[in-house]
């Protein structure tokens, strides 16, 4: 019985297919956009060990968490970068975020080429709950490091010269640039 390859990917095929429409149906839906999803009770706990200062008082943080904080309906509107690298937390995206800045957020979404938004939600962080930001690096590059919410939820770092054009667009922040 020869193996026919034609059968095998049209089998492939059907079975992504499948996946896909199983994850667009059965996806976990929030029930208002406003109320988070999950309430900080405590403030983190610092890390024993880590160095002083936003890396040891901020937690790493993921997507779910900042989507379930600032979830936004859409995406950045007019990105001011496209494949841009973000990292929250210990983990990194890679030449896959869409970055935008208006006057009220800075806007970020995941957007891989075939996969979409990956399961992710796109956020909107208010300018008033991005913390301070100090130096980094980023895959080799100079980068800021910033906590985000009161008390902190997150730790983002973006490459410097991304994050000075996020800034352009933020009300009163002259004081915060970096030159």
């Amino acid at each position: 019985m020869p193996i026919d390859l034609r059968e095998i990917l049209i089998d492939v095929v059907a079975a992504a297919i499948v996946l896909l429409v199983l994850r667009t149906f059965f996806r976990r839906r929030r029930v208002s956009p406003v109320e988070p999803a999950v309430r900080l009770t405590a403030p983190p706990t610092p890390v024993v060990g880590a160095r002083p200062g936003i890396a040891a008082a901020a937690p790493g943080g993921d997507w779910k968490v900042l989507a379930a904080h600032w979830q936004a309906p859409t995406g950045p509107v007019d990105p001011i970068a496209t494949g841009a690298d973000l990292m929250i937390g210990p983990v990194r995206w890679r030449n896959c975020v869409r970055v935008g800045a208006d006057a009220e957020a800075l806007r970020l979404e995941i957007s891989i080429p075939l996969l979409g938004r990956f399961g992710t939600n796109p956020v909107a962080i208010p300018w008033g709950s991005i913390g301070p930001d100090e130096p980094a690096t980023l895959y080799g590059g100079d980068a800021r490091r910033f906590t985000v919410g009161t008390p902190p939820v997150a730790t983002l770092t973006l490459r410097t010269a991304l994050w000075a054009a996020a800034l352009a667009h933020a009300p009163g922040t002259d004081e915060r640039r970096q030159d």
